[in-house]
């Protein structure tokens, strides 16, 4: 919990200090257990080669000279010991009693030609080899302690420097990895504070691993951030705008209208163009607040059952037919039930029908079937490269106003489990709310009478 606390920097060299002692002092335990058994064996190596020379000279010719020995070794004693316990030596000195008991004893037991043994504590616990020369003869050969303990430090100290080094050089082939991950991601840290603000300069990598990956992501996210901000601004700008014209028109017109001046020529007309600039307001006003409380319930999933696709689209087109009459719209429903929530489902196909009629200049068909509704208008066609712009809220459309409609069509179909599209049809455009992840329904009542306005 610790170490959670400190940087990602302080933490990576804590675990690889953490580590490297760790390996360190499991490398020295496991050396120093498996040192001493390769030590022993290069211990009677050595004797073995000494008796090697000792057997090919002439010592069995001519046992009455030390010298017959070779060349004496003063790390390595030999006893050539006979039948009848007599033996000679090289030693310069003369071998304890109990030394020699302990020789004489081993060469009566032994059963092989040539057997290695330890001496015990209270002799010294030197390593020697006892052969076998012939049946009355043994060749005993010792070495020395000092030379044994001195040939495991020199070959434990060589050890312990190779792991150092080595261990050095991963340490600091790590400490050059970890920089190069810290590093990045302190020039990411540093430009994201800086986001919103004038630019010193760029978030450039050069990486093509996921720091590079995660550095071009916020430069983009970054862009879009800016780009929306723009966005928005120009969408105030044009609601202001818009929503000035018919508030200046209905204060205007009302203004005449109790002056005794009808602009319209009669109280009657004069009043219906007040009343379609309120219907303005409030339609804008209610995409407003409808794509806000959208926003707000994002986590709140609706309630899935089956719709009849059949009635939503017969009184969406109901309330929009007069908005066009010229347009002739052409329905395919076929008693259509799909999953969904009713109120999304008429938002969604109220605003898809009101985007064909502003833009179709004949017909507008509308097709339902299992996999999803589809609306075809013969209006000028899509620019392809903006089209996956359309459904993001507060993006112009061709005719370069800011429209909520398909924003809140693609919203909405998301949280019921569907993906919207538009694509470039022979002779028109297509959008379509297609099954994407579908909700699986709490209910699979067929639902009409409930949803019916009174």
């Amino acid at each position: 919990q610790k170490i959670r606390q400190l940087s990602l920097s302080e933490q990576f060299f804590s675990i690889i200090l953490i580590v490297f002692f760790a390996v360190s002092v499991a490398t020295l335990i496991l050396v120093n257990t498996q040192i001493d058994e390769f030590v022993n064996a290069q211990m009677y190596a050595i004797i073995d080669r000494s008796q090697q020379v000792v057997l090919h000279g002439d010592l069995l010719k001519n046992t009455e000279s030390k010298k017959e020995f070779g060349y004496i070794d003063p790390n390595i004693t030999h006893y050539l010991i006979y039948g009848d316990n007599s033996f000679i030596t090289n030693s310069p000195e003369n071998p304890s009693g109990e030394l020699v008991a302990e020789l004489l004893s081993q060469t009566r037991l032994q059963k092989v030609p040539q057997d290695h043994y330890k001496l015990p504590a209270e002799l010294g616990s030197r390593l020697y080899t006892i052969t076998r020369v012939n049946e009355s003869t043994n060749l005993v050969s010792t070495i020395s302690v000092s030379y044994q303990n001195s040939f495991r430090d020199i070959l434990l100290k060589t050890i312990i420097w190779m792991i150092l080094i080595l261990l050095g050089i991963n340490l600091l082939v790590l400490f050059l990895w970890v920089f190069s991950i810290i590093k990045p991601l302190v020039d990411i840290r540093e430009y994201l504070k800086g986001v919103g603000k004038p630019r010193l300069r760029v978030l450039d990598l050069n990486r093509e691993d996921e720091i590079g990956d995660v550095a071009r992501a916020v430069v983009e996210m970054e862009d879009q951030i800016a780009r929306q901000e723009q966005v928005k601004m120009e969408m105030v700008h044009n609601i202001s705008h818009d929503l000035k014209t018919p508030i200046t028109a209905i204060k205007t017109y009302s203004e005449s209208i109790k002056d005794g001046i009808y602009p319209y020529g009669t109280l009657e007309r004069s009043v219906d163009v007040i009343l379609e600039n309120a219907e303005r307001l409030e339609h804008k006003a209610e995409s407003l607040l409808l794509i806000n409380r959208i926003d707000a319930s994002e986590d709140q999933p609706l309630k899935i059952v089956d719709i009849d696709m059949q009635e939503v689209v017969s009184k969406s087109i109901l309330s929009l037919v007069v908005v066009r009459p010229e347009i002739q719209l052409k329905t395919n429903t076929r008693n259509i039930f799909l999953p969904g929530d009713y109120e999304a489902w008429r938002v969604i196909v109220e605003n898809l029908l009101d985007n064909a009629l502003r833009y179709a200049e004949s017909i507008i068909v509308v097709t339902v079937d299992e996999n999803g509704l589809y609306v075809y208008n013969d209006g000028s066609q899509l620019d392809e490269s903006n089209i996956s712009a359309l459904f993001r809220a507060y993006e112009k459309g061709n005719d370069g106003k800011f429209g909520l409609g398909l924003s809140i069509v693609d919203r909405l179909a998301r949280k019921m489990g569907y993906i919207a599209r538009a694509q470039n049809a022979r002779g028109g455009v297509i959008f379509s709310i297609e099954r994407g992840v579908v909700v699986k329904p709490e209910t699979r009542s067929r639902t009409r009478s409930r949803y019916k306005k009174s």
